[in-house]
């Protein structure tokens, strides 16, 4: 096969994965793979443009060519970047390394014009930036998957070896050729290497993409898992997971006979607050309320957010007397802060312990039935009530 049927075979190949490249920047839309579509298209054009070196001028037959090569590698390196997070995905070791590219290549098609010597720097620029793509695969601020990160790091350092081997030939053959186009083993390497490296590089893109969408779905995931289950004004645990840790914790406590309780507690004419100084007051009452009950329940104990004002202290192995005390602790804690705006804040609290067989609706309604009490009573206090009062 001569070089002019593996050039033209290495131009098909690389058109061919910048289509695909182009496809999923079309479908991602992120930066990234933006950026590595392009590199896959630089790619492309340099060796279409090779291919009419004969017929060009120095600058579209040589210089174009060999910076758009040498910059497809910078864009894969720069993609990686962009994609891992990095502050800067062009760093600033990249504009320096090209700059110095430009002015050798310039050099050697102008100064002294030789193709080894062009070859020569392309190759160790090359050799360069796969490097820099090393380290962004190993240092980024997100990481990318074990399997994922070791089987692109064999490749990637292949292709080093590779191009270093290149090197190597190029200063031990002796029929090199005075063009990319002529009958050489070192032309014949450089084509078969660079149609098997171009999927490689291009399947290992897509590898680090699909791993970087799999970590945004689980990361999204676990957002939406969070929303199910987290309040979002306050940060607190919800009602919804409040009924599968109350399920739990009754299971436990019929099980082993440990005493359970429950508070119930809400802020003392909340509404007021609400119509005299706007929502947004309110919602900061209500976020402070949140932190100064989370610093003063145990650590056993779980603190959710019921709805509205009302909140909920779920304290396991805990008896009555226990909740109610501490019931009183977050009581007086909060009575004893100053709240920007308000002012003092008073809490009117219902405590309830759960007994053998008692059902979770039951022990919410012993809990709510005590709460009403404490309003009946002034409110500002803690009232609490077992089973066979109601």
């Amino acid at each position: 096969m001569d070089m002019g049927t593996l050039a033209f075979a290495v131009a098909i190949n690389g058109a061919a994965v910048a289509l695909i490249t182009i496809s999923m920047a079309a479908f991602r839309r992120k930066r990234g793979t933006t950026i590595f579509a392009g590199s896959f298209v630089s790619s492309s054009l340099a060796f279409l443009l090779f291919l009419r070196q004969a017929s060009l001028g120095p600058f579209l037959g040589v210089l174009a060519p060999n910076i758009l090569m040498t910059l497809s590698y910078f864009g894969l390196a720069w993609g990686l970047r962009s994609i891992l997070g990095f502050a800067r995905g062009w760093s600033r070791r990249f504009t320096a390394y090209f700059i110095v590219f430009i002015a050798l290549l310039c050099a050697a098609t102008f100064l002294s014009p030789s193709l080894l010597i062009r070859t020569a720097i392309g190759s160790s620029f090359i050799v360069l930036v796969s490097a820099e793509f090393l380290y962004a695969l190993h240092r980024g601020p997100r990481s990318v998957p074990f399997v994922v990160r070791g089987a692109v790091t064999s490749f990637v350092a292949g292709f080093i070896c590779l191009h270093a081997a290149r090197l190597i030939l190029l200063f031990l053959e002796d029929d090199f050729g005075f063009s990319l186009l002529d009958d050489s083993f070192i032309n014949a390497y450089t084509y078969l290497f660079t149609i098997v490296s171009s999927v490689l590089w291009a399947g290992s893109i897509l590898g680090i993409d699909a791993a970087d969408l799999v970590t945004e779905l689980e990361r999204k995931n676990e957002m939406l898992r969070n929303l199910a289950v987290v309040d979002e004004l306050t940060g607190l645990s919800n009602r919804r997971l409040l009924d599968s840790m109350l399920a739990a914790e009754i299971e436990r406590s019929e099980r082993y006979g440990d005493p359970l309780s429950f508070i119930l507690f809400d802020i003392d004419y909340f509404k007021n607050i609400n119509d005299n100084w706007g929502h947004s007051v309110g919602d900061d009452v209500l976020k402070e309320i949140a932190r100064t009950a989370e610093a003063r329940i145990r650590e056993p104990d779980c603190l959710f957010r019921w709805g509205g004002d009302e909140f909920v202290v779920l304290a396991p192995h805990t008896g009555l007397e226990g909740a109610a005390a501490l019931a009183e602790h977050l009581r007086t804690e909060v009575n004893a802060r100053d709240f920007p705006v308000v002012g003092p804040i008073a809490l009117s609290c219902g405590v309830a312990e759960w007994r053998s067989r008692m059902s979770a609706d039951r022990l919410f309604s012993l809990a709510d039935q005590a709460l009403y009490r404490a309003k009946l009573a002034g409110r500002n206090r803690v009232a609490a009530m077992r089973d066979e009062e109601g």
